[in-house]
């Protein structure tokens, strides 16, 4: 899954928040009609904060064998992990209200899952006008989810 969410809010706040993606990677594009140079921001994969759950299902009710999850990751116990159970969360804020005009403004926003066979990638688009200090965001709200 992946969204991304902008709030009305003085300095307009944008999230990315993107639930078992591998290796995420991105850009954030702001254009306004009126300026020729749009904003491009790279999102590298060490710019997420990242959040791990996992499962493990043992038949032991020995809590050293779950405590080698942790100290040894070829141990027998990583083969009781139950990934459908799990999730790993990717988040990126920011705040984007300086690099707005007055006027339509573009927010597009690519959002790259790179796994070691296949790269998927998720695209949006918004539109956020600003005049005389108010903001009207067109879709407050976009999400998609990944076929995986």
């Amino acid at each position: 899954m992946a969204e991304v969410t902008i709030e009305p809010e003085s300095n307009i706040p944008l999230q990315i928040y993107l639930e078992n993606y591998n290796n995420p990677s991105g850009y954030i594009k702001i254009s306004n009609e009126t300026n020729e140079d749009p904003f491009i921001l790279k999102i590298k994969a060490e710019d997420f904060q990242y959040h791990l759950i996992e499962t493990v299902h043992t038949s032991s009710k020995k809590t050293k064998d779950i405590s080698l999850l942790f100290e040894d990751s070829n141990s027998n116990i990583q083969a009781r992990v139950n990934l459908e159970e799990g999730k790993s969360i990717h988040r990126y804020k920011m705040n984007i209200a300086e690099y707005l005009l007055d006027g339509h403004n573009s927010i597009e926003i690519i959002i790259i899952s790179n796994d070691n066979s296949t790269n998927s990638a998720a695209h949006f688009v918004t539109t956020i006008e600003k005049k005389d200090g108010k903001i009207l965001i067109l879709q407050k709200t976009l999400s998609t989810k990944m076929k995986k």
